[in-house]
């Protein structure tokens, strides 16, 4: 099992926290070279402590051009794997499209185990849990964004 990260989950990468009652957004993008192997875990982006994701989006290239696909993913956090995309997720051989907006059968197959908006009161991440390796292996790039808003710890008396 690895840990893959994209360009905005770095271990560096600090998303903002300020200021209160902020709508935050970033972007975020990840070059799949290899075949990743089963358990292998794609950390999307970072959710700060205190804050409620709003939305996401990811878009998954074709990574399996097999006839009958085998690549099977989870989304979820670092709480649940599966928080918002059921494990056993066969993606399918067209681009795939996974949103806690809309999710249609032709775009991914797959039951919703979570939704949105989502308080967070621990430091958490999105991330992609691949399942089931490909059977055929194609490289592409998994992109996306992910919004979440921040929320005072108190509210303030003269609101």
């Amino acid at each position: 099992m690895a840990t893959l990260r994209s360009n905005v989950a770095s271990s560096s990468f600090q998303p903002a926290t300020r200021p209160q009652h902020a709508i935050l957004g970033y972007p975020f993008s990840y070059a799949v070279a290899a075949n990743p192997a089963a358990d292998d875990i794609l950390i999307l982006g970072k959710i700060p402590k205190d804050c409620t994701l709003l939305a996401f989006f990811i878009d998954i290239p074709d990574l399996d051009t097999n006839g009958s696909p085998t690549l099977s993913v989870s989304v979820g956090d670092a709480q649940d794997e599966a928080r918002f995309l059921a494990t056993a997720t066969a993606v399918n051989a067209a681009r795939s499209i996974i949103s806690t907006m809309a999710i249609t059968a032709t775009q991914t197959l797959g039951t919703i185990a979570g939704t949105v908006p989502r308080r967070y009161t621990a430091t958490s991440d999105l991330r992609l849990t691949f399942q089931a390796t490909a059977a055929t292996f194609a490289a592409g790039t998994i992109r996306g964004w992910y919004q979440y808003t921040t929320y005072p710890k108190y509210r303030d008396p003269g609101q």
